[in-house]
């Protein structure tokens, strides 16, 4: 952040309110990976030519979060002053060093990691719980394209227009239940009300359906309706639950 003062510009650290203080000790993630992320926050302040001031300001802020957030605020005190014993011995040492990547679960795996700590390996964390890929389309390889279910697409061959389903059936079954309705008449989707209030014709399961996600019935799929509906609201049809 850049100040403009009466005789020279000065510089200050601008703090997300969103992410500054939103790091919980309760968060299932290594504490390794918590700690570094407050003591990413003292290596940027002191990297700046701050004003006294605003070093004061900052070093106030940096050692409130751990009290916020509810950690051990007399280790906590000691993270600017913090150096990584095992990184400087590793600098002097000419062993070639392995990185492993392990899904973090919890304890767990900070048990495992105890095993390799006086070895030439280093254990790297990671989690599967993200937005990413709870959010990402996931087609399943073992079945067919259309033997799974989740969230589906339907397009309208005359205009084009979009309708966003969930089906735990699979996608398949889904769709013949459409064509039926289709062809008796009965306007139980939003889709087919669609081609019957207008005119508009069908076609083969290749050129209608389209596979969005692969998940479960449950709670998961219904956020994912709602989310993929909302990506695409101006261009389709009323969605519906099926």
């Amino acid at each position: 952040m850049i100040i403009r003062g009466i005789e020279k510009f000065t510089i200050d650290i601008h703090r997300k309110p969103t992410y500054t203080d939103k790091i919980p000790e309760d968060l299932c993630y290594p504490k390794e990976q918590k700690m570094a992320a407050i003591r990413y926050f003292y290596n940027r302040m002191n990297k700046y030519q701050l004003l006294p001031k605003n070093l004061e300001k900052g070093n106030n802020i940096l050692q409130q979060i751990p009290h916020n957030n509810g950690y051990d605020v007399s280790a906590a005190k000691n993270l600017s002053y913090m150096k990584n014993a095992n990184m400087e011995k590793k600098d002097k040492d000419n062993k070639k060093i392995h990185w492993v990547k392990l899904t973090y679960i919890g304890k767990e795996t900070t048990a495992v990691t105890k095993a390799f700590r006086n070895t030439n390996v280093n254990i790297t964390f990671s989690t599967n719980n993200t937005i990413s890929n709870l959010l990402t389309a996931r087609h399943h390889t073992t079945k067919g394209k259309y033997d799974n279910n989740g969230i589906y697409q339907l397009t309208c061959p005359t205009c084009s227009k979009k309708y966003i389903g969930q089906t735990g059936r699979s996608f398949k079954i889904r769709f013949q239940e459409h064509f039926r309705d289709f062809k008796h008449g009965n306007s139980k989707s939003s889709f087919v009300q669609h081609l019957l209030d207008n005119g508009h014709s069908t076609g083969p399961i290749e050129d209608i359906i389209e596979t969005i996600h692969v998940t479960n019935k449950g709670q998961i799929m219904g956020t994912l309706e709602k989310f993929t509906s909302s990506m695409k609201r101006n261009s389709t049809i009323k969605s519906m639950v099926n």
